[in-house]
């Protein structure tokens, strides 16, 4: 399983190369609003890369063949989404915890 750790420092955005052939990907992504914040679970999927691709939630990755690029999205609406940029289709994957 992978661990994956957003931050809203970098454009409300956390993103990575994965290999088509780890389908199906199981990841934890927990989530902070800055440096200094605690990591706050998100959640923890299995993700079928094929559909997101054939979805265009994800792109190919431009300098690896068989990849893709996974972007994991925060939303002013406080939901965490995959989505390969502003203008195309958001997956809604979970809500950023509120405590």
């Amino acid at each position: 399983m992978r661990h994956w750790i957003g931050n809203d420092k970098n454009r409300r955005s956390h993103h990575g190369v994965v290999l088509l052939s780890e389908n199906t990907l199981k990841i934890r992504l927990d989530w902070r609003i800055r440096d200094a914040s605690p990591a706050l679970i998100v959640g923890e999927f299995d993700l079928d890369l094929n559909y997101l691709l054939t979805n265009e939630y994800v792109r190919h990755d431009r300098g690896k063949t068989g990849a893709i690029r996974l972007r994991f999205y925060h939303g002013l609406d406080d939901k965490i989404y995959i989505q390969k940029n502003l203008k195309s289709p958001a997956y809604f994957v979970g809500d950023f915890p509120s405590f």
